[in-house]
């Protein structure tokens, strides 16, 4: 397990993007919806509660997982009137998230690998500098009934819960990182 010494000194070299989508369901290839992230310059995350946020709906048109639908909420029509093309999405991530350490809940099982999908679809080859699972770190360090962001988010008192919206999900896994590292 990575000591929060250890945690904290890479937060102070390097740039850290939290990072969380939505989707159209559950595998690889499945549609993204919505991407948020919110970016730290190297040392910022010790130092500033807010961050550089991102935020983009994807066009979509196809069928929707109205299973999807129900938690994220979001809204098939304004995804295809305001949704913008993947492609570009997937390049304004890539500017963001490259060679930095990607954070997030849940993110090496979920969200990096369908992003990673998605980007080498478009023509990108995500690399990283490292990544950090909340909910992983959370099992490492926590013994909770449920390690889901809404559970952890409780478990710290922490006022913006999660919405299942990428950038509000995003903001919620930055305070529960924080807790989680003892920066909070």
């Amino acid at each position: 397990m990575t000591s929060n010494d250890t945690i904290i000194a890479l937060c102070k070299q390097h740039p850290v993007v939290f990072v969380d989508i939505e989707t159209n369901g559950l595998k690889t290839d499945t549609n993204i919806l919505e991407v948020g992230c919110v970016s730290f310059a190297p040392g910022e995350l010790l130092s500033s509660e807010e961050g550089t946020p991102y935020e983009s709906l994807v066009y979509f048109d196809g069928e929707p997982n109205w299973g999807a639908f129900s938690v994220n909420k979001l809204d098939p029509e304004e995804l295809r009137l305001s949704g913008r093309p993947l492609a570009t999405v997937m390049k304004e991530y890539f500017d963001i998230s490259q060679d930095a350490i990607v954070v997030g809940q849940n993110v090496i099982g979920f969200d990096l690998r369908i992003l990673s999908y998605h980007a080498l679809k478009c023509g990108y080859a995500l690399q990283h500098r490292g990544v950090l699972d909340t909910q992983l770190l959370s099992r490492a360090r926590l013994w909770l009934p449920s390690y889901s962001l809404s559970a952890l988010s409780q478990h710290f008192a922490i006022e913006s819960m999660p919405t299942h919206r990428a950038l509000a999900d995003v903001r919620a896994t930055v305070s529960v990182f924080r807790h989680l590292i003892g920066m909070a």
